[in-house]
């Protein structure tokens, strides 16, 4: 029985860092240049009162909320740039698993547009 309480102990330990790693390297691992396409711009507020903004396309809702983690700062001034009906080149990150998990990291996060649509050559 200790053995296998020694097993579970390790393991647990294991998951946990692993976990705690990928929050602190999702940056490093998952960032990404998009193109997109705004069908939709929503304003939120969080409990603590944050104001964040989710930000529609065809294939996917981003976010775009300050994150230290990210490195993040700007979400006001992103949002005001961020037009619906608009194609614009961002960097992103964050996991994308093709399915919402509650409370884990539900959308990826936009952390800059490297361009808009008047830029982009077709």
């Amino acid at each position: 029985m200790s053995d296998f309480l020694k097993l579970l102990f390790g393991m647990g330990i294991v998951v946990l860092v692993i976990g705690f790693s990928a929050l602190i390297f999702e940056k490093f691992v998952t960032e990404e240049t998009i193109t997109i396409k705004v069908s939709k711009k929503e304003i939120k507020i969080s409990e603590n009162g944050e104001e964040y903004y989710l930000i529609h396309t065809r294939e996917e809702i981003f976010i775009d909320r300050n994150n230290s983690f990210h490195g993040k700062s700007n979400a006001k001034e992103l949002a005001l740039k961020i037009r619906t009906g608009e194609k614009y080149r961002v960097k992103v990150v964050g996991f994308n698993f093709g399915a919402k998990i509650p409370y884990f990291m539900e959308y990826r996060n936009i952390l800059k547009i490297v361009n808009s649509k008047t830029f982009i050559v077709n």
